[in-house]
């Protein structure tokens, strides 16, 4: 089946199924990190306030059209005036391998590209997290190392982009 998406903006609306995902210990082993402590609605309400004022985020809700249905996050963290990190989660685990996040990373390149005019998207991937580390290459980015604890890092160019796209 072939799944029509879109992305929006975060809502604090979208805490609930945040928090959810963020208690999910089989979402921790792919992401190779864990709540350092107890998350409530709380605590996530006030991330997402936090990240709804951030001018150096943008978090974006991947929803399904139809049904109109919030399914992942995918984000652009760190933002400058050249680069930024970008993550991805499918948190409804029903939409894993659906190539959902691909499409929805494709979605928040172009914007980061084209409409924030950054040079280079970058990105750190548990090892261990197969599935990501293919998506990510699926999607142009290259491995260039590495990072601390067990990450890999990745990057694409806006030139590696364009080539990708006229293909």
């Amino acid at each position: 089946m072939d799944y029509s998406i879109y992305i929006r903006p975060l809502l604090i609306s979208d805490a609930e199924n945040n928090l959810k995902w963020s208690i999910d210990p089989e979402l921790w082993k792919l992401t190779g990190e864990r709540p350092e402590k107890y998350i409530s609605m709380d605590l996530e309400v006030a991330w997402l306030s936090y990240v709804l004022r951030n001018t150096t985020d943008k978090c974006f809700a991947i929803c399904l059209n139809f049904p109109d249905h919030h399914i992942g996050n995918i984000e652009l963290t760190n933002i400058t005036d050249q680069e930024a990190q970008c993550n991805v989660l499918i948190g409804e685990k029903l939409f894993w391998g659906k190539g959902i996040a691909g499409k929805a990373l494709s979605l928040v390149s172009d914007y980061a590209f084209s409409y924030l005019k950054l040079k280079r998207l970058y990105t750190k991937i548990y090892s261990e997290n197969k599935p990501a580390l293919s998506l990510f290459k699926r999607c142009g980015f290259i491995a260039i190392g590495l990072a601390e604890n067990n990450f890999i890092k990745l990057t694409v160019d806006l030139e590696d982009h364009q080539v990708k796209l006229s293909h």
